[in-house]
């Protein structure tokens, strides 16, 4: 009997080609959910600016000035704040399905791999048990290590989402206790 490798290689670049479109779906998803908030954001700037210049000739006293430059200044901040909060949910949503596509597609690669392991090893020739052991040990530890970095780099990111959640509301309690 004979080992159906190329079956298996055929399989294996399936699966890839479908984990790099899924992929590609996810990426441009979510560019296409940051397109309009950079859009709308960049109108909001626009329009901020154009009502300071048509209220500056109405300024009187330097009181004034800083006053309209105050405000001014907490709109472009206000607008950065919440720019800033929707392109890291966007991002942080579309790293969430990455890692979810990427969890999956290992999980199954450790199958195909302990299946080809196991076909083989039915065919090899007496003594290569230890072979096909540490074989199945290598592929066994090295998607415990991919396991393990993306439960790292998960919780690293549900830390920079509260730092990224508290910042603004910190950031504007010391604007108004500065002023």
């Amino acid at each position: 009997m004979q080992v159906n490798l190329p079956k298996n290689i055929t399989e294996a670049q399936t699966a890839a080609v479908d984990l790099i479109t899924a992929t590609g779906h996810a990426v441009l998803n979510g560019v296409a959910e940051i397109a309009p908030l950079s859009v709308e954001t960049a109108r909001n700037v626009f329009n901020e600016a154009a009502t300071l210049a048509t209220t500056l000739p109405a300024v009187k006293t330097p009181q004034d000035l800083v006053t309209l430059n105050t405000n001014y200044l907490e709109a472009l901040r206000d607008s950065a704040t919440s720019y800033s909060r929707s392109v890291y949910e966007v991002a942080s949503e579309t790293q969430a399905k990455l890692n979810s596509l990427f969890e999956a597609h290992v999980s199954e690669l450790q199958k195909g791999v302990h299946k080809a392991i196991e076909e083989a090893a039915s065919h090899a020739p007496a003594g290569a048990n230890g072979v096909v052991d540490f074989l199945k040990s290598f592929t066994t530890a090295s998607v415990n290590s991919f396991q393990e970095a993306s439960n790292t780099l998960r919780k690293a990111t549900e830390t920079a989402v509260a730092n990224a959640t508290a910042a603004p509301a910190a950031a504007a309690r010391k604007g108004k206790t500065a002023a």
